[in-house]
């Protein structure tokens, strides 16, 4: 299908929780689309980000922005709205055949059905506990302990990211090696260190979204807020007091959805369910065929086994392992 209004297009947008992987979805549906069924690319960590060229060149006007963060940059929203809407409308003639795009931020739904009537919604979501543990273990291996990773931000912005992250893990990492805290963030990525960051980066994931008692008997259950949006606080007045709350809590995610949004469990991935994966992709784009169907299912097996087997169906387990290992218990 062609069409010159990158409006009215049949566009695929995916929207996810961090670490529960929809850049696979993506660039699954991409080429389903696309008619290609060659083999996806999977990293050796388990990764697929095949759709992020656009994001990383800072030109992925159709998101409306990868995270909630990306609103910061505007003074308004009218401000943000205008700034999107505009830079959409230039790309009538270049982009006239759908796209699949995605995003982390729960906040643009609406805008996705209101501007583009004719689009689809996949959204993954995560309900159980498992998910939740899961999703937070990945997000953490495959995006901040890959020296290697390509990350879907424009580089100055994820270099800022980076610097932000870093000046927490050194404030957690002092509690533990004292002076040396500076040394091992510098080196995160070699010998012992890299256990030791990677534990310190997940229990600290897991406290901030209120998760951290599901996985350590010693910790204070606190709210768990990975399924509203977070408002964060600006880093400038956070870090004066690293110990005072991180974010504020907006409305629950699902309050975004709509009637024609496709929901997928992340636990089709825990569980090893592709035919859950075939029925929200084709609730998606539209019926498939069997060779679709056969195709949907070998990348899905292939995506799977690449994942760390025991981080992906127990958590706890990982969790405990890891700990273990940086404390030689």
């Amino acid at each position: 299908m062609t069409c010159t209004c990158v409006f009215e297009l049949p566009h695929i947008f995916i929207v996810f929780p961090l670490g529960t992987g929809g850049n696979f979805l993506a660039g699954l549906i991409s080429k389903l689309i696309n008619s290609d069924q060659s083999e996806l690319h999977v990293s050796n960590n388990g990764s697929s980000h095949t759709t992020i060229d656009r994001k990383v060149a800072g030109t992925d006007y159709m998101s409306f922005g990868t995270v909630y963060d990306d609103q910061l940059s505007f003074d308004s929203p009218e401000q943000r709205l205008t700034y999107y809407l505009e830079n959409i409308e230039k790309l009538d003639g270049e982009i006239t055949t759908p796209q699949v795009v995605w995003s982390h931020d729960f906040t643009n739904i609406p805008l996705y059905k209101n501007f583009f009537p004719n689009s689809k919604i996949l959204v993954i979501t995560q309900t159980s506990d498992i998910e939740k543990l899961v999703a937070v273990c990945m997000n953490v291996v495959k995006n901040w302990m890959d020296p290697n990773h390509v990350a879907p931000f424009p580089p100055k912005q994820w270099e800022k990211l980076n610097n932000i992250l870093d000046i927490v893990l050194e404030h957690s990492l002092h509690l533990i090696v004292g002076e040396r805290s500076k040394e091992v963030v510098a080196n995160k990525f070699t010998g012992a260190n890299y256990d030791l960051v990677k534990f310190i980066r997940i229990r600290n994931l897991l406290s901030y979204f209120g998760l951290l008692h599901l996985i350590d008997k010693n910790a204070t259950p606190t709210k768990d807020v990975t399924n509203v949006v977070l408002f964060r606080t600006p880093f400038e007045e956070y870090i004066k007091n690293m110990n005072g709350p991180s974010y504020k809590t907006g409305l629950p995610c699902e309050s975004y959805y709509n009637q024609d949004c496709v929901l997928l469990p992340y636990s089709y991935l825990i569980e090893g369910r592709a035919n859950l994966l075939v029925d929200a992709i084709e609730s998606t784009i539209g019926e498939l065929t069997d060779s679709q169907r056969i195709y949907i299912a070998v990348q899905f097996n292939k995506y799977r086994d690449m994942q760390d087997q025991v981080m992906l169906t127990d958590p706890h387990k990982y969790f405990s392992d890891l700990k273990n290992t940086v404390f030689k218990k």
